[in-house]
Parts: C-alpha cells; sequence; structure tokens
C-alpha cells in the first residue's frame, strides 16, 4: 500500500505527546479517546488548523515544512465536523455550488436537478432545496461525504466527537463509508465513543493521555470490548457480570429519536402487554411529565433542560413532591442539607453554585438526582449516555448503580447494543416499539 500522510512524534497544546501514525491510501482509521480535546487537537493538527510545538507531518513520502490550512488542501484533506463545513440557514444546493465552480453559471433550477441526479446516484434521499439545518447529524455528515467527494477529497476527517450517531443512522453512514472507501476515497474517523461506525474500520487506535496507546487491526470482539469500556486493555479492570449488569434495557435499533420516549413507552406497553408487565411493569407519566408517583422518566439531552437562574441546590431540590413549607417554598434547611449530601456524594467543589459550572456529566446526574430524591420506585431514561464520552459515561454509570444500591431501578433506552450487553442483566428488544423480545444475561 502506498503511504498517503504520516505524522511522527507530534506535540501540541499539551494534547498531543509524541504522537505518531501513518495512513496509507485506501485506509479506513477509525481513533477513539475519552479526552476530546486530544482529538480535537489531532484533527486541528491534520487539518492544518493549529501548529504543532514539535513533530513532523509527510504526504506522499516527502515532508511538508510550514504546514497550515492552505497545504492541507492542496494535498486533499478534507474535514468534516459538527456545524463547521456548511451554512445552516442555505440550501443543500447552495452549499454544494462553490465546489462545482462551474454551477455558479447555471440557473438554480438546473443546479438543483445535477444535484438531485447525483443524489440518487449515490442513493442519498435528501432534496437540494431543504435547508441545512432540517437535517440530522447523521444527513449533515452523509452531505459532508458527498461534498468531499465532489472536491476530490484524499483524506476525510470524520469528526464524531461533538455528537453520537446511533442505530440505523449509524449503520447507513458506515455502509457510505464503505463505498466511498472502495472508490479510493481514505478516511479518519475520530469519535469521543465506541459506535457501530467503528465496525467499517480496517485499523483501530486507542489515543490514551495524547498518546498513540494501542493500534489494532480491524475491530474483534476483545477490541470493540475496549473501545465500549472506553479505556485502553493496560488500563482496565473488569468486573464480574453479576457487578456490571444491574439495570434493564429497552433496546430498539428502528425507533426515530425525534418521537419521544413516552410514545415508545406506550407502543410498546400496547403491543407487548404481557412482556411489559412481567420484564418493566412501570407507570408511564402523562407524555411530557417526569414523574409520577412510582416512576420517573428522563428524556435525552436532560441536563441541558436544568434552569440555569436557579442554583445547583434550588435544581436538586424542585422537583421533591411533597416537602415544601408554606408558599410551595422549600425549607431552607432541608435544601441546604440535601445539596451537601449531593456535593458529597459526586465530589463536587463546594465553591460551584451554577449551572452553567457544572460539566455535561454533572448536569446529567444532577437531571437524574432530583427525581431520585423523590424516591421512585424506578426511574427510566432515554439514551443516557448520549453527548458523554466513554469517561464520563462511567461516571453516570456509576452514579445510577449507586440509585440501584438503595433500592431504585433503572431502566434505559438505547439503540447501542454492545453498551446494554454490559450493563443490564433483563433486555427488551422491540422493532418501532413492537415484536417485544426478551434477552437475559
Amino acid at each position: 500500500m502506498k503511504e498517503l500522510m504520516r505524522i511522527e512524534r507530534a506535540y501540541a497544546d499539551g494534547w498531543l505527546t509524541d504522537y505518531c501514525l501513518t495512513v496509507y491510501e485506501g485506509d479506513v482509521i477509525y481513533i477513539q479517546s475519552t479526552q476530546e480535546h486530544s482529538l480535537e487537537s489531532l484533527r486541528d493538527v491534520l487539518a492544518g488548523e493549529r501548529k504543532m510545538d514539535s513533530g513532523k507531518i509527510w504526504f506522499d513520502e516527502r515532508e511538508v515544512e510550514h504546514y497550515d490550512a492552505r497545504k492541507a488542501a492542496e494535498r486533499g484533506v478534507y474535514v468534516i465536523s459538527f456545524k463547521r463545513e456548511f451554512v445552516e440557514n442555505m440550501s443543500i444546493a447552495e452549499n454544494l455550488m462553490p465546489v462545482k465552480p462551474i454551477w455558479h453559471i447555471y440557473r438554480a433550477k438546473k443546479v438543483r436537478r445535477e444535484i438531485r441526479a447525483y443524489f440518487a446516484k449515490e442513493h442519498v434521499e435528501l432534496e437540494p432545496a431543504m435547508k441545512v439545518w432540517q437535517l440530522t447529524e447523521a444527513e449533515q455528515k452523509k452531505l459532508g461525504i458527498l461534498k468531499a467527494q465532489l472536491g476530490g477529497a484524499r483524506l476525510v476527517l470524520l469528526d464524531l466527537t461533538a455528537e453520537r450517531i446511533e442505530g440505523r443512522m449509524a449503520e447507513e453512514l458506515a455502509q457510505m463509508i464503505q463505498r466511498m472507501n472502495r472508490r479510493g476515497m481514505t478516511f479518519l474517523i475520530l469519535s469521543s465513543n465506541y459506535t457501530v461506525i467503528a465496525e467499517s474500520a480496517t485499523r483501530t487506535q486507542f489515543l490514551h493521555q495524547g498518546r498513540d496507546a494501542k493500534e489494532s487491526g480491524s475491530i474483534t470482539d476483545a477490541v470493540r470490548e475496549r473501545f465500549v469500556e472506553g479505556v485502553p486493555r493496560s488500563c482496565w479492570q473488569k468486573k464480574s457480570g453479576e457487578e456490571q449488569r444491574l439495570f434493564t434495557g429497552l433496546f430498539d435499533y428502528e425507533w426515530e429519536l425525534s418521537d419521544n420516549i413516552w410514545a415508545y413507552l406506550h407502543r410498546v406497553r400496547e403491543s407487548s402487554p404481557e412482556i411489559w408487565e412481567r420484564y418493566i411493569a412501570v407507570d408511564i407519566p402523562e407524555t411530557g411529565a417526569g414523574f409520577t408517583g412510582s416512576t420517573a422518566v428522563i428524556p435525552g439531552g436532560s441536563g441541558d433542560m436544568l434552569l440555569a437562574n436557579l442554583s445547583i441546590g434550588e435544581n436538586l431540590t424542585i422537583a421533591i413532591p411533597g416537602r415544601t413549607a408554606y408558599g410551595g417554598v422549600i425549607s431552607r434547611r432541608l435544601q441546604k442539607r440535601l445539596t451537601e449530601s449531593f456535593y458529597n456524594e459526586i465530589h463536587l467543589d463546594p465553591s460551584v453554585h451554577h449551572i452553567e459550572e457544572l460539566s455535561k456529566v454533572q448536569k446529567k446526574i444532577l437531571s437524574v438526582a432530583r427525581f431520585g430524591l423523590a424516591k421512585p420506585e424506578a426511574i427510566l431514561l432515554d439514551s443516557p449516555y448520549s453527548g458523554l464520552n466513554a469517561q464520563e459515561a462511567q461516571e453516570l454509570r456509576a452514579y445510577l448503580v449507586s440509585l440501584v444500591k438503595k433500592g431504585i431501578r433503572i431502566l434505559y433506552f438505547s439503540k447501542i447494543w454492545e453498551t446494554m450487553q454490559r450493563d443490564c442483566r433483563v433486555i427488551l428488544r422491540t422493532q418501532n416499539g413492537e415484536s417485544a423480545k426478551i434477552n437475559t444475561l
């Protein structure tokens, strides 16, 4: 195989340390790290947008000095990153026009017709007149790959650190990567979580503390397990299945996340009432409501639903039923005691008081903890690890385990089968909320 790019002994802003990587033409390399800043540094260095403190970079077996964004573009490097390569309030056609200068002399109708024909050839169901903001994350990534192909990209840096693409969308994106790879496009996929897209890789690498800690061939069971856990094998202490699997899972590869979790729960209960009563057996709050007398439902993105104008303690105690004093205001003494207990439990610095000072995983834990104080029989979460890197997911998992030990059942919906196999003793599998089947581990 011909060497396309090589980076040697790269140091950058403390996030890359003695980092090395060789990319050959036709590679699909999947790189995962728990430290998103390391992945961002690697992306920006390869795109020529961040200067290395030290290190060397080669393209086509020739060292490139004073490497920058212009030289990266000249060598066919193309970056696909979250809300980076498109103008969201412009149409798909308007975003693609700069790639083909000749389109500027065509009428808009002809441009849309040519793009529509191109999409049909690539088996992509997108309408050129659509605005980019109307697309899902996976559709934007597909559009980015098509734009890269139109522009003659040789090395595509696919950045998945800012989002988590799951289920059918991830599978379709993986199929497009494989299709474009067969035509000669080389991919470098960067992610802070395991994703099924990793299964497309011809090589994998674990980036740990800025170093290339472990490189392997294509995904095997052992490699996949390491990526799901989010740490290199040298740092991993495997727990017994009994210690790991304390939750109940609801897995549906087909369910569209644009439909809410309440609709999914109702469909499962209506289509499979006997299985529901035997294995799930929780009350479902009204659509949009988070709590009944016995069950709390926590939607995806719950960490972003905290009230920024309230303190951490006020957010924590806002959902407690039947514990308020006159005028609906909770006792300050009770609020202080509960808040101090929460701070101690998650090892939060007492000087932190505002929501915006919390990390993503701390916000997520707070969004769960405020319902945990109501002492429900069960808490049901929608895609709880979405948006978290592997290390943050471990922190959230540890907190959920602590709730199980307090007698609260934890159930969650996800499209990530590998995560459920690690977490759940019982998994209910459905197709669009129907045809329920049970797996016990």
